[in-house]
């Protein structure tokens, strides 16, 4: 198990794919994977999100929001899923300043060993602040579970 004892943050927002984070939610913990799932709280406890295709729910407890770097560093991995979840990530009320995603990415793609498993529209998070070659990239959903299995 070589991703026994590592942490790994998910990002969530509405209109996730189900079958994907369904995978993350039950595949990580099988591997002894401390697993966290983190969005934009707006100072709530708590938000429910709906998916995609079943419109599923799912409650996410903890927020990306002023995070330290720290906090930010313990994390083995942290993973931006496919569909609208990074298009919703972006949303800033000033446009003249880094949506709370986009800064925690910035961090964490600055100090932070692994920057990796960004799909589809996901990588528009880190693009202007992650070169595709100072890290490493997992180009799908798929190939996301064995390269981190592969390089940790």
């Amino acid at each position: 198990m070589k991703l026994q004892g590592k942490k790994i943050a998910v990002l969530i927002e509405g209109d996730f794919y189900e079958k994907e984070i369904f995978y993350y939610e039950h595949r990580f913990p099988e591997e002894g994977v401390e697993l966290h799932f983190l969005t934009r709280l707006w100072g709530q406890p708590s938000l429910t999100f709906y998916g995609h295709e079943y419109k599923v729910p799912f409650e996410c407890h903890e927020s990306f929001e002023n995070i330290d770097d720290a906090t930010l560093r313990s994390y083995a991995a942290i993973i931006v899923p496919s569909a609208i979840v990074s298009d919703r990530l972006r949303y800033t009320e000033d446009i003249n300043k880094l949506p709370p995603s986009r800064a925690s990415s910035a961090t964490a793609c600055g100090s932070w060993p692994r920057c990796r498993n960004w799909s589809g529209a996901g990588e528009w998070l880190p693009i202007t602040t992650c070169s595709a070659t100072s890290r490493t990239w997992a180009p799908s959903t798929q190939t996301k579970m064995s390269s981190l299995m592969a390089t940790s």
